[in-house]
């Protein structure tokens, strides 16, 4: 379990249902997405190598990338969201489509089965606009799983008034391949990807791919074989 002395913190960033709908009960108001960036990419400028593998990416496919962020009805902010989409798929065009609806009620009104696997979870530093600077505000990112295939990756920043920013939330220096605000607000740019490329993850996508060719040798001669 999370060790987060806020057990509101701790029940949302281990939460792997709908983050719309916990905030909106928890508001006791319903909330709209407010969208910033939506754009295609290739998925190098948009995610780390290791997330392009859990996405089932080469470097070169095209992703959409969206900056948004989920707003209360007088459009105050409640969270900073990046969303990385792998398109072509009636879900994703739903969401893409979407207007000022939330991604999770675009799935749950489609009765989509999802599943949500939490990859971070920790604090980092966010300016939202006011005389407070920079504040440590809680975070994390998943991957949402449609059907059996790894469709979304979704990075969530929370605001502090809203989610409180436990003491020992542990401080995260970069999520997602993002090292910080400038670079997350800096849509398409390579600094999102090379800043915290790494070595091991891109490893590991070389040696399943290697694999993955050396088990189609093996079949193809098998079956000429026989």
């Amino acid at each position: 379990m999370l060790p987060v002395s806020s057990p509101l913190t701790r029940v949302l960033l281990t939460n792997d249902g709908s983050t719309t709908a916990f905030l909106s009960a928890l508001l006791a108001e319903p909330l709209r997405v407010r969208v910033l960036v939506q754009a295609h990419r290739p998925a190098a400028t948009a995610l780390p190598p290791q997330l392009q593998c859990q996405l089932q990416l080469d470097s070169a496919h095209p992703v959409i990338l969206r900056r948004s962020e989920l707003i209360r009805p007088d459009g105050r902010t409640v969270s900073a969201n990046k969303v990385v989409m792998v398109p072509d798929h009636p879900v994703i065009d739903a969401i893409v489509d979407g207007g000022d609806v939330p991604l999770g009620q675009i799935l749950r009104a489609g009765g989509i089965e999802q599943r949500r696997q939490i990859l971070q979870t920790g604090a980092r530093r966010w300016h939202w606009g006011t005389d407070a600077g920079h504040l440590r505000s809680p975070c994390r990112s998943y991957l949402v799983t449609i059907s059996g295939h790894p469709l979304l990756y979704i990075e969530e920043t929370f605001h502090p008034e809203v989610i409180p920013a436990s003491a020992d939330l542990p401080l995260l220096h970069s999520m997602g391949g993002v090292i910080n605000q400038e670079a997350w607000r800096s849509p398409g740019t390579r600094q999102e990807a090379t800043k915290t490329a790494s070595p091991t993850g891109m490893a590991l996508c070389d040696r399943k791919d290697r694999a993955t060719r050396e088990l189609s040798v093996c079949l193809s001669r098998s079956v000429i074989l026989k």
